[in-house]
């Protein structure tokens, strides 16, 4: 993916924190004090983009937020300690974006502050996905799945926080009240799987 960027003109910088915290901070210093905007994507970013733009002083700084359940059972030790800090400076921060309401909601109840924020929702483009422009015969065929039965795709990456299996359950009761029972195949994509 990030060849992708580097042809269409991007330029990375790769550093490596956990090796060599010092000199990474001073080459991400370097960098966003010749930058605008410092755009930081959840909390262990939002938390060093915070601290590296102490230093750097750089014009603009957004934290992106794109996790609803921050509840300490589902989530490491350190996103925790990152989100314990990032409230308390979130009041500092030029915008925090949302990935929805109630994402929004839970960090406000967290502590986060309610200024400075914009909600941008989850979705995706339906004119370039869209079912109506997919060829379902390929996949019927190598799934050996009948042209008779419905299929339901759900593609993401497999993480406690998704709660893949209230979404199976959720399907098996619809598949009771609806009788579709024996019409529907699911189809789960997920990355860092391992079936045993």
């Amino acid at each position: 993916m990030i060849q992708k960027y580097i042809e269409e003109g991007f330029d990375f910088v790769l550093v490596d924190l956990k090796k060599e915290p010092l000199k990474s901070f001073k080459q991400l210093i370097t960098i966003v004090k010749s930058s605008d905007v410092v755009s930081c994507w959840m909390y262990h970013s939002n938390f060093i983009g915070y601290i590296v733009n102490k230093f750097a002083k750089c014009k603009k700084l957004i934290w992106n937020i794109r996790n609803t359940d921050i509840s300490r059972k589902k989530n490491s030790r350190s996103m925790f300690f990152c989100n314990y800090f990032c409230k308390k400076w979130s009041k500092n921060v030029d915008l925090i974006t949302y990935n929805g309401e109630v994402s929004y909601q839970e960090h406000l109840i967290y502590g986060y502050t309610n200024k400075n924020y914009v909600i941008l929702n989850n979705g995706c483009d339906t004119d370039l996905f869209n079912a109506k422009f997919c060829n379902d015969s390929l996949i019927r065929e190598e799934l050996n799945i009948p042209a008779d039965k419905k299929i339901v795709l759900s593609v993401g990456r497999y993480n406690v926080l998704k709660d893949i299996p209230n979404f199976i359950y959720a399907l098996a009761l619809l598949s009771v009240f609806v009788s579709l029972k024996t019409n529907i195949r699911l189809i789960k994509t997920n990355t860092d799987v391992e079936i045993k």
